[in-house]
């Protein structure tokens, strides 16, 4: 799970359209980080889920490092200060073969939570407790891939 930092200040202070334009952003980032069989998606308004799979924990620590990395690095609007820090959460053990349509989406939202009071802009592992923690909803939409 990737949690922007802040967002809300993105829009209160930047706007709307600045939201937008970060989402966007980020979103291009995370597609670019992806293999060929990976998904990533927007989850809710300010989180994105990226399903890596056959990826052991290691594998997805450095994912998401790099993921961390490239968004902090990133100008989502070329000529302001703005800049954009996430949050990434961990997790192993996805049922594979399971119907995505069937997964629940709130199980998953704690996984970033571990990574809050590390500060923003970090990323810790998370240990489902059980199955349905494990669960993940990729309701929303799908990244393109960049071309």
């Amino acid at each position: 799970m990737v949690d922007i930092d802040h967002f809300k200040k993105v829009n209160d202070s930047w706007g709307h359209l600045a939201g937008d334009q970060v989402l966007a952003a980020v979103a291009q980032v995370l597609a670019g980080q992806l293999r060929p069989y990976d998904i990533a998606g927007q989850f809710g308004g300010d989180e994105f889920a990226v399903l890596l799979p056959d990826a052991t924990e290691a594998t997805a620590r450095q994912v998401a490092e790099r993921m961390r990395a490239s968004i902090a690095n990133m100008n989502p609007m070329p000529g302001t200060t703005l800049q954009v820090t996430v949050s990434i959460g961990v997790a192993v053990g996805i049922p594979i073969g399971e119907n995505p349509g069937t997964w629940s989406p709130s199980p998953m939202r704690p996984c970033t939570q571990p990574s809050k009071p590390a500060g923003t802009g970090s990323g810790q592992p998370h240990q489902p407790r059980g199955r349905a923690e494990a669960a993940l909803a990729m309701r929303r939409r799908r990244l393109p891939r960049p071309d």
